[in-house]
């Protein structure tokens, strides 16, 4: 059995995909709630079904396996210099902007909460980038770059926002809809 309960939606579809999870770039797959495969069409949010993730993960995963010898996917530096390991930073940098995204950039937001979220994610970055500098490869801590980065272009694009649509609600919009 797979527990089903309510969830917040971080990214609902847009990455077009074919059947294998491919997109239009070479070598970058995408799967989940991050693609649009138009197996639902306008019946799902997106591509957020249980049954697709499951299905297209698997057909990711094959895609993957065929078309990339296993000593092709080595993504550390060739030289070693890297670290895998439990990070302070990681965890609390992950936990901070997931709770700005939640209580910020949640379905009801406002161009003042929006600007909040980016301020205090400006703010995480700039940490993070002083982690990162001077260390040697550490993937939790290039894990937080890539969070936060993708925090702050969700943040962005939802400031240039000027329409409620989908699951975008900004409360300040809410007279021009009705109006």
């Amino acid at each position: 059995m797979i527990p089903v309960a309510p969830t917040a939606h971080y990214l609902c579809g847009g990455i077009a995909v074919n059947t294998e999870g491919k997109t239009s770039i070479k070598n970058l797959y995408a799967c989940g709630e991050c693609s649009c495969t138009g197996l639902h069409g306008a019946n799902r949010l997106a591509s957020n079904s249980l049954l697709e993730a499951v299905v297209f993960a698997d057909k990711c995963a094959s895609s993957i396996a065929q078309n990339f010898p296993e000593n092709s996917m080595n993504v550390f530096p060739e030289n070693g210099e890297y670290i895998y390991q439990k990070s302070e930073y990681r965890f609390d940098f992950k936990e901070r902007i997931n709770a700005i995204m939640n209580i910020y950039v949640g379905i009801l937001r406002t161009y003042e909460s929006l600007q909040k979220a980016y301020e205090e994610i400006v703010a995480i970055e700039q940490e993070i980038q002083e982690a990162i500098n001077g260390r040697k490869f550490n993937i939790p801590l290039q894990e937080a770059r890539n969070i936060c980065i993708n925090a702050l272009l969700i943040v962005k694009q939802s400031m240039v926002r000027k329409e409620n649509k989908g699951t975008f609600y900004n409360l300040d919009l809410e007279a021009k809809n009705f109006a």
